[in-house]
């Protein structure tokens, strides 16, 4: 907020209002601003609008498994790992899970 610089982008897409729930997407660009908790008080802000605002009940993010420290912020804020998808990412020669979190209404309150 001090220089006004954009540093990543956190967005609530495909919003599903008859099951009121909705999926998240976050990246913080540059590595310099990773680690600073910038993610987690975006996703935290995200879950007070999706909750609070839009009435949500139910928000999921997916995330490689070898992301750590993503997989940390996420359940700073309460999200939960609900499904493993076995080996759905190739990256770098291997393969890898990707998991899907979750987090509730009343787990947010």
């Amino acid at each position: 907020l001090a220089d006004d610089r954009l540093i990543g982008q956190c967005v609530l897409y495909r919003p599903d209002v008859r099951n009121r729930f909705g999926r998240i997407g976050i990246v913080v660009g540059a590595p310099r601003n990773r680690g600073r908790g910038y993610g987690t008080d975006a996703l935290r802000i995200l879950a007070n609008y999706a909750f609070n605002e839009l009435n949500l009940h139910r928000m999921e993010i997916e995330v490689f498994s070898f992301n750590a420290a993503a997989i940390r912020s996420y359940e700073k804020v309460g999200f939960k790992c609900e499904v493993t998808k076995r080996q759905a990412v190739y990256r770098d020669g291997a393969y890898h899970d990707v998991l899907m979190m979750g987090l509730l209404r009343q787990e947010w309150a």
